[in-house]
Parts: C-alpha cells; structure tokens; sequence
C-alpha cells in the first residue's frame, strides 16, 4: 500500500491541476446559471478526455442569488454605507424601508456561548432582552441564520451583519438555516427581513453614531430566492475486487464571484484526484465516486442534500466513507484542520496526517457545515484543511478559504491559490483514498465512538443531576465500549471471508451510532445549518436545572430528553448486539 500511496502521489501533475484552476477562475460559478453549465461542461470534457466514466444529474433546487443594497444614513449625517445583502433574507419594498438604527452587543461580544449552538428546543433568544429593537434596524456582530433569527424575533425590521476583520472586505453570507432544499416543515425558517453584510469599520462608525443619539437610515435590498436547474457531475473509478463498495469524494463548484480558493482549487484537486486514480484503477481493491456539488453557496448545500436522498440506499449499503474537499491549494496555508472526522475513522486520519505531512495533527470532530449532509445515512466523515497560520498578514476571522482575508469576495482571484501547495494537498487526499479503497479490512474503530459517548453522556448526567436518570444510559455506554474493545480483539490478522463479515459489521455499526451521535433528525431529514454540540439530542438536558420544574416549558422539555435518552440507549443497544453477532459469525 505504501508503494501505490507513494506511486499516486508521484503522479500527481501540478501543472495539469493548475490548468484547471486557472480556467475556473474565469467563470463566475452562481448556481443555476449559464456559467454553472459552462463550468461543468467543462468538467465532463475534462473526464471524457481521461476516459473516467461520468454521469450528469440534473435537478430543481432552491437557490438565492444576493443582488444588490444600499444602506443610507439619513441622521445625523447624510452618508452611503458599502453593503451587501445575504443570501435568502428578504427583499426590502422597491422604495426601501426608513427606520431608526440602533447597535446591539452581540453574545458572543459579551463573552457567552448562550445562543450560539442549536437547540432545537429554544424559543425565543434572550439576545435581544434589553433595550427593544421591535421596528428598528439593528447592527450587530451577531451574524449567521441565528443572529438573522434573533433579530426577527424581537422584531427588528432588518439585520446587518458586521465582520470582525478588518479588512477592506465583505463576505458573502448565507442567512437561512435551512439545509439543502426546503420541506413543508422547514420552509418556515426562511428569513421574513431583510439582511445585509458591513465592513468592520463601517459597522464602528455606526455604532459610535448610535452611542451619540439618534440614527436613521433608508435600506433597500434585492435578493432572487426561488427554484433554478443546477448539474451535479459524478465520475467513478471502478475498483476491482468490491467495485459495488465505494468512497464518496466530494467538493462544491459554485462560487461567490470566480471563487479560485472557494473552490476552484478543489473542482481541480478532483480532477487531478480522477485522472491518477483513474489510472491506477487496476490496483485499486473498492471504487471511488468523485462528485461535484452544485448549490452549495447558493442553496446551503442543496447539492449533496439532493444526493444523499436520491442515493440514499446506495449510500447506506454501499458508501463506505465520505471525504469532503473544500478549498485546498490555498497560498500560504502551511497548517491542517483536520475537521470534519467521525470518532470511527479518527486513528486512521491521525496516521495517514503524520505519514502525508510528517506532523501529528488533531483530529476533529464534524461541525454542521461544509455539505456534511450525510450523517444521517451513517457514512463516516473524513477531512482535512489547509489553514493559514495565524501570524500571517493574509489571515482573517472569516469561515473558509484556509482563513484567507479573502474568502466569498471578489478578491478571491487566481492570485490566491499556490499551485504546489494544490499539488501536496491532491497527494495527501490521494493517500486517504488508497489506503480505504486498497486495504482489505476497512481501518475503522469504535472504541473512541465508546469514549465520546460516555464523555458526553457522564458530562450531562452531571448537568441534569435527579431532573433526568441518565445512569442506565452511562452503563450502556460501558457496556458498548466492552463490546468495541472485543471487537478490536478479534481483528487481528483477519482475511478474507473473515475481513468481509468485519466490514460489513464495522459499516453496519457506524449507520447505528452516527445519526445518533451527530445529529437531531436522524436518518431521513436534515438538521438546520447552526452549529450543534456532539449528541445533540439529549445536549439540551444542561438546561434542566436552570429552569423551573413547575413550570410548562420545563415539562415540555423533559419529554422531549426522555425520548431522546430512548434513543441514545436504542442505538448503543443495537450497535453492541451487532457487535456481538459479528464476533459470533468469526467463531
């Protein structure tokens, strides 16, 4: 295997990846749109001429393009503020809307996390439980769909956003929390106000105006939301021995503006990635589908939500991972963030980042972004990203492009990508990909999925102290970690039919643990696009004690975690029982 890693990485052709990425970086990517098509058109000659195999899909989606605001002081003084508004938040009425400003700290400037991870139990935020913001427009530091959401709740009549950098730029933003395309059911979490993005400085005049008496301002916004035709290209590379069992490589090709680090660098990174493997297909033991997502920075990911539910069965029974590439190639990103990694794979990715990069790295655990659409399906899911350190002039507190000050700008040019560094990053996610779809037992484990289950579940059996029994769910917990160390055990030297009924067993395991371990809405449905803590289900239990035992929405929440310990202790049941008739079926 280290023969083919060091082979594969060998092949990669820097200026053949380039190639990509420079024609890329002429087209601005906006999902459903004639440069979309020109862009995978491009893509499926480019396969055609590697001679990969490749199929078109073609579907509705529900996307929103940010066109234009404007942002007029009135008072105190006359003056244009430089805006742009978010992704699926409101139109403003052609004339605008007139209202008085007012400045709002925002949790995270007043040192908190409350509010900022999703509950989906919350009502209505206590962001805004001071001075009243009800018919007013509100700038503040708190952005994404929650900071939108609380600013409607307490009826504000329009949201803007100031970034934290202070670089001349303004990001892209997307204001819905809604995942991929809607349902009946999360329609309704569509912004009813308007939302637009300021500058830090600007967002510092403002406020420094707001502290010195009264603001009015005129907002005018234009955002298209509705359905438009997108493409999702996939190619496969047929392994030999399992060509029915696959890795799923994945990666966005729309864009903010020509986007070359968001993510021009992966759409080429793939291509490079199909063509060296396509090339090696001979030695390659399981396939690898290389799909490119459409509607990821327009439709919150609706791309590979499309895919997670019209392949669903395949994915279930078939998928044996899910790596993610998201903005490699990037210039000056000499660091990882090995994000993005269930528990099951977490020695694995650990080994292939320090044989790939000579470094021990940490690896993560997923948050709620970056087309992570199938935990519910149980495909475990691997990344790595290269960031920019933090003393580099180029780094800003911004939410991709390896930090890049840059990032969903128009200043996210061909200049921002580094054609070597593209090079090692295409060879490091080619070592991934040999070592899952060559070894003949799958290197997955669960006794770290044992830890972090009895982690999470002692840390909350300590929150929720007598208001909810979570002792049977702890000795669960232990009983599970008993079976995964037996597991373990039993792998040694294990070949052949014995190597088949463990993979199987390992992938069955995972499809039990991980909707359970990493999300809300299980296997079918898709949590909001806010950030979740690890067992979000039964996370809400911390509140228990601060609230009222008498009272309704005490009751009510009660309820909900009871349901939600019934679940937990379900699954962990059924993944040591499946444990257990695996290491039956070896004997």
């Amino acid at each position: 295997m280290a023969d083919l890693e060091k082979l594969l990485r060998e092949q990669v052709d820097a200026a053949e990846a380039w190639r990509h990425v420079e024609r890329l970086s002429t087209i601005v990517r906006t999902a459903g749109t004639p440069e979309e098509k020109e862009a995978v058109d491009y893509f499926m000659a480019r396969l055609a001429e590697y001679g990969v195999p490749a199929q078109l899909h073609q579907f509705e989606a529900f996307v929103s393009h940010p066109l234009e605001a404007e942002l007029e002081i009135l008072e105190p003084e006359h003056a244009f503020i430089p805006c742009r508004p978010g992704a699926f938040a409101a139109s403003t009425p052609e004339g605008g809307i007139e209202a008085e400003v007012v400045y709002q700290s925002s949790a995270a400037d007043r040192g908190s996390k409350e509010g900022m991870i999703f509950d989906r139990q919350a009502g209505k935020s206590d962001e805004y439980s001071g001075e009243s913001i009800a018919g007013k427009i509100v700038i503040t530091a708190s952005g994404g769909p929650d900071g939108v959401k609380h600013a409607q709740d307490a009826g504000a009549v329009a949201h803007c956003h100031v970034w934290p950098s202070d670089e001349d730029v303004i990001h892209e933003r997307i204001t819905t929390s809604i995942w991929g395309t809607p349902t009946p059911e999360s329609i309704g979490r569509l912004p009813k106000i308007p939302a637009i993005d300021l500058k830090k400085r600007d967002g510092e005049r403002l406020k420094a105006l707001c502290q010195r008496g009264t603001v009015r301002a005129r907002l005018k916004t234009r955002v298209f939301i509705g359905w438009r035709t997108v493409l999702l290209p996939v190619a496969t590379i047929e392994g030999r021995v399992e060509p029915e069992k696959f890795l799923l490589v994945g990666g966005h090709h729309c864009s903010w503006f020509v986007g070359t680090t968001d993510n021009a660098t992966g759409n080429g990174c793939m291509l490079e990635m199909a063509r060296v493997l396509h090339l090696n297909r001979d030695k390659l033991r399981r396939s690898v589908r290389i799909a490119w997502w459409p509607a990821h920075s327009h439709g919150r990911y609706a791309g590979s939500t499309w895919y997670a539910d019209n392949a669903f069965d395949d994915l279930r029974r078939s998928c044996i991972a899910y790596l993610n590439i998201d903005s490699p190639g990037v210039r000056g990103a000499t660091l990882w963030d090995c994000f993005f990694n269930h528990a099951e794979v977490e020695q694995f990715m650990d080994r292939v980042m320090l044989d790939v990069t000579g470094r021990k790295q940490e690896i993560r655990r997923p948050f709620k972004a970056g087309d992570q659409s199938f935990s519910g399906i149980g495909m475990p899911s691997l990344g790595a990203s290269p960031m920019i350190p933090v003393d580099s002039p180029d780094r800003a507190v911004v939410g991709g492009s390896g930090n890049g000050y840059w990032w969903h700008s128009p200043e996210d040019t061909l200049d921002k990508g580094d054609p070597e560094r593209l090079a090692f990053d295409t060879g490091l996610y080619l070592a991934v990909a040999a070592r899952l779809c060559t070894a003949e037992l799958l290197p997955f484990e669960f006794v770290t999925a044992a830890k972090d289950f009895e982690r999470l579940v002692g840390n909350l059996k300590e929150a929720a102290g007598s208001h909810l029994d979570l002792s049977p769910l702890l000795t669960s917990t232990e009983r599970f970690e008993a079976a995964a160390w037996r597991l373990e055990s039993a792998k040694g030297g294990a070949a052949g039919p014995k190597a088949n009924i463990l993979n199987e067993g390992l992938m069955r395991i995972s499809r039990i643990l991980s909707p359970v371990l990493y999300t809300v809405a299980g296997d079918y449905e898709q949590d909001p696009a806010l950030q979740a803590p690890m067992l979000p289900g039964l996370d809400p239990a911390r509140k228990l004690a601060r609230m009222d035992p008498a009272g309704s929405e005490y009751r009510l929440l009660r309820t909900w975690l009871v349901r939600q310990r019934n679940r937990t202790e379900d699954a962990l049941y059924r993944a040591t029982a499946e444990v257990n008739r695996v290491l039956a079926e070896l004997k």
